[in-house]
């Protein structure tokens, strides 16, 4: 049966990210959405007896194999996408907005964790708890905000090298604030936590400033190669105690770029997002129940987060870009574009439940956020920068980046 789970998983990717893009949505989203469907809150609802024999226990334990191939591989190409020589320098304007849109919606999530702790009824530690919805909070979706810019026609605009810029640092700090989310959840005492935190910087400043050396001299390091490294940074960070994320990411970061970087990505995408990212996708909607948000009460709870989440990160980009000369349109459209947190929320969200920070309601309620944010992007950007209808050609000239301050 795990061939039939797998073929489900695929076809109904498939047609979930056609369908998105017929709605001028990233392909991803519709691929998470016929993720959920395929679970509990739909499939599973109509169909209980058919849903237990394409998903009984044994499968979804291998499905899950899959699926965290999947994130390991996906974040490594995430990492891949990054190039750290390309932040330097980027401008009082990037810093402004990074910090901003880190700090405001990390501090928002930190503050209504404890009402949204008890609301839901988790057992979790609420400090571990905090951080990490202050992280969910924090986060944009790199890969999913490359994708919106392009389709929009922002990416070789300013607006498109600030917010990618901007991501950028964002993400490489939410990574860091994961890592220490997850020690605080999994080690037992401070003095682990401080362990934890440092084995990982240790791990970082080598993988940075050794690993990164190595690889550059090699002329073109073969697949085997960067596949064997990927899953050992992987496992190093596993057995540290953060996640196995983490040393994919670090991992993909100092891959050199140009030809190697692109054959990698070549060959490494198709397989990833055509097979592996569907199963992800299938076990982060078994995970996903819908039906679990049973009450009114519980609905407020997530109406509240997705107001919180959307708020804290749209104002506060919008807020920093205003002030550092960008016109209010435009300003609302950093905001706006920011604010999405696609699949690398969903990475970070599935990780939370692994370690037991926050429990299956939690998940849910985030994982509305995360589509919610997503998928109002564009037409929020749109709308600020008087862009017409999905497929018209707006004027950007106003938008084109500058030689200097990006």
């Amino acid at each position: 049966m795990v061939l039939a789970a797998l073929t489900l998983a695929v076809f109904a990717a498939w047609v979930g990210g056609f369908i998105a893009i017929r709605l001028h949505q990233p392909r991803v989203i519709g691929e998470l959405v016929a993720g959920l469907l395929l679970g509990p809150t739909l499939f599973g609802a109509v169909a209980p007896k058919a849903f237990d024999v394409i998903f009984p226990a044994d499968v979804v334990g291998s499905l899950a194999v899959v699926a965290e191939l999947g994130l390991v591989f996906f974040v490594f190409l995430v990492g891949l996408e990054f190039d750290l020589d390309e932040l330097r320098g980027q401008g009082s304007r990037t810093a402004a907005v990074s910090v901003a849109s880190i700090i405001v919606p990390f501090t928002l999530g930190v503050l209504v964790a404890p009402w949204v702790h008890g609301q839901v009824g988790e057992r979790s530690d609420l400090r571990s708890y905090a951080v990490f919805i202050g992280v969910a909070m924090a986060i944009t979706a790199f890969p999913v905000l490359v994708r919106i810019l392009d389709s929009l026609g922002l990416t070789h605009t300013r607006i498109g090298a600030l917010v990618v810029a901007c991501a950028g640092i964002g993400d490489v700090v939410a990574w860091i604030l994961l890592a220490v989310a997850v020690a605080m959840a999994t080690a037992g005492s401070a003095l682990d936590v401080v362990r934890t935190v440092v084995l990982t910087a240790v791990f970082a400043v080598v993988v940075l400033t050794v690993v990164r050396p190595v690889l550059a001299r090699f002329e073109r390091p073969g697949l085997p190669v960067i596949v064997v490294g990927t899953l050992l940074a992987a496992w190093i960070t596993e057995r540290i105690g953060v996640s196995v994320i983490l040393g994919a990411f670090l991992f993909g970061l100092v891959v050199p770029r140009g030809p190697i970087a692109e054959s990698v990505d070549r060959a490494l995408r198709p397989v990833t997002t055509t097979v592996l990212l569907p199963v992800f996708f299938v076990t982060v909607g078994l995970a996903t129940q819908v039906g679990s948000l049973d009450t009114v009460q519980l609905w407020l709870v997530a109406v509240v987060v997705v107001g919180v989440a959307a708020v804290g990160k749209i104002l506060a980009g919008a807020g920093a870009a205003r002030a550092t000369g960008e016109s209010l349109g435009s300003a609302l459209a950093v905001g706006s574009l920011l604010n999405a947190r696609g699949l690398t929320e969903i990475v970070i969200l599935t990780i939370g439940l692994e370690v037991a920070v926050i429990g299956p309601t939690t998940f849910t309620i985030m994982v509305l956020m995360a589509i919610v944010t997503t998928v109002t992007a564009g037409p929020l950007v749109r709308r600020f920068l008087g862009l017409g209808p999905p497929g018209s050609s707006g004027d950007r000239s106003g938008l084109v980046t500058p030689s200097a301050d990006r």
